[in-house]
């Protein structure tokens, strides 16, 4: 699973860490309150579904708020 997590980060890494420091995030924080907007959530979306062969329906971005919630999403659709 912490395979996974890091991948996770990585994928924040390449989309947003030039205006957001992902490594300051908690598992369990909003990553929307460290400045990470929907323009942004859609990028990272995109290349998660790439990156783990799932996908994320656009109603369900919404409730995808933390390095957690989004680990537990792959692992329910993988």
């Amino acid at each position: 699973m912490s395979n996974i997590k890091e991948d996770i980060r990585k994928i924040f890494r390449a989309e947003v860490d030039k205006r957001v420091n992902i490594q300051e995030i908690k598992d369990d924080e909003s990553i929307t309150e460290f400045g990470v907007d929907s323009l942004d959530k859609s990028s990272v979306f995109l290349e998660i579904e790439d990156h783990f062969g799932v996908e994320i329906p656009d109603t369900e971005i919404e409730n995808l708020d933390t390095i957690d919630d989004i680990l537990k999403f792959i692992n329910e659709n993988k």
